[in-house]
């Protein structure tokens, strides 16, 4: 078996990855649903095992310790199988806590524009205690941009800014299943889907610009 069939061999698992807002654990919740997989939210599983809810656990903590608290639970549910993970985004991925997820899950990273995480954070006020509730568009601006060094990393990219999750769950579950063992397109070119448009959508790869958006994209759009 050559290098590339092995690294795709391994790829078991489908990680959702972002800032806050994206809805991963909602997208997540359909997508294993869909599969029949197993659906691991790293917050909640961490709320699980610390046995309270985790605007406490950050209160108690601070930032530093609740970072390597959730490291741990992600070298754990890494090296799942058949598992939708849903990671949690509060705080940007290091480039080693990438490999490992990688090395075993196709990274999916949704992300959306600025204005449409700062109408869904809005909502758990109290909730995200690493959020800047007082000056939430400059937070979530600032957020965004440090997302996007992934954005050419992640094995796929997904607007969801204007798609539903129901639409995004079951448009990723029909691309594995059509895929087989391999998985969702690999590579780090960012396969995208869900760009605003007039037309039908279809997977394409292209590189430019995204309306609304005018960081450089070094993958496709839909």
């Amino acid at each position: 078996m050559g290098k590339n069939k092995q690294q795709t061999a391994k790829k078991r698992n489908i990680v959702l990855v972002g800032p806050m807002g994206t809805g991963k654990s909602h997208i997540g919740r359909i997508l294993a649903q869909e599969l029949g997989w197993r659906f691991v939210d790293t917050d909640r599983l961490l709320e699980r095992k610390q046995g309270i809810p985790f605007a406490e656990i950050s209160r108690r903590v601070g930032s530093t310790e609740l970072a390597q608290l959730e490291q741990a639970v992600i070298e754990r549910v890494r090296k799942y199988t058949a598992a939708v993970i849903a990671v949690g985004g509060n705080f940007v991925l290091s480039e080693e806590t990438f490999a490992k997820l990688q090395e075993y899950g196709i990274i999916v990273l949704l992300y959306a524009q600025d204005f449409r995480l700062i109408e869904r954070v809005s909502r758990t006020r109290g909730k995200r205690p690493t959020v800047d509730y007082d000056d939430l568009p400059a937070f979530v601006a600032t957020m965004n941009e440090a997302w996007r060094h992934w954005h050419g990393r992640s094995d796929y990219l997904i607007n969801t800014t204007f798609r539903s999750p129901a639409r995004i769950a079951g448009r990723l579950a029909r691309e594995w299943r059509q895929l087989g063992t391999g998985g969702l397109p690999r590579g780090g070119k960012g396969n995208e889907y869900g760009k605003k448009s007039g037309r039908a959508h279809q997977w394409r790869r292209r590189a430019g610009h995204e309306r609304g958006d005018t960081s450089r994209r070094s993958g496709g759009d839909l």
